[in-house]
């Protein structure tokens, strides 16, 4: 097994090496999958009616952890895939600067989605921790309820909140890119000795 998982990353090595355009977009998708699959793991475990009921129905299962894997990939494989070309358009494209590899694109990307997913999981826990702070007092068992309610208020709001956060953060990534392409291209300020 150890043989075949060391085969498989030198082929993604030497894959990128010749065509990193290609391997930004593959990587970035692959990344954005990653993001809403462990972003839903959470969600779904909060309310899985934000899966079950307020989106189509795709699979019959009212499983969290089916609703994260399949809405973890429906939701976010186009997202990455356009993001991914953005970055590759950025990091590749243009003469007299030099290109960035889709090593150094991936790992920033990989920095900046991993801080995303904190800050995202910071707005859930909080709006999870005020919506039952808030709670009215037991009447007729009713606290389960408003339980519900504010749980499935939490996970939406943290979706949109993710939403929005990933793509301020893929424009700031792409200006970043091109900022540091056009860094790496200045002659050095240092005079020779």
């Amino acid at each position: 097994m150890a043989l075949r998982i060391a085969t498989i990353k030198e082929d993604w090595i030497r894959f990128q090496d010749r065509q990193p355009t290609l391997a930004i977009i593959l990587g970035s998708t692959g990344l954005a999958i990653a993001y809403g699959i462990t972003h839903d793991l959470v969600t779904a475990h909060v309310a899985v009616e934000h899966f079950t009921v307020h989106h189509v129905r795709v699979v019959d299962s009212e499983s969290p952890v089916v609703m994260a894997l399949l809405w973890g990939v429906i939701a976010t494989w186009w997202f990455g895939a356009g993001a991914g070309l953005l970055f590759a358009l950025a990091a590749q494209v243009g003469d007299g600067i030099p290109k960035l590899s889709s090593e150094q694109v991936l790992r920033a990307e990989r920095k900046v989605l991993v801080g995303v997913w904190i800050s995202a999981m910071v707005v859930l826990v909080g709006l999870y921790l005020f919506g039952n702070a808030v709670l009215p007092e037991d009447e007729k068992g009713q606290i389960a309820e408003w339980r519900s309610k504010l749980n499935l208020v939490a996970v939406a709001s943290t979706h949109v909140y993710s939403y929005f956060a990933n793509a301020i953060a893929a424009a700031g990534l792409t200006v970043w890119i091109l900022a540091r392409r056009i860094r790496l291209g200045r002659p050095s300020l240092q005079t020779p000795q």
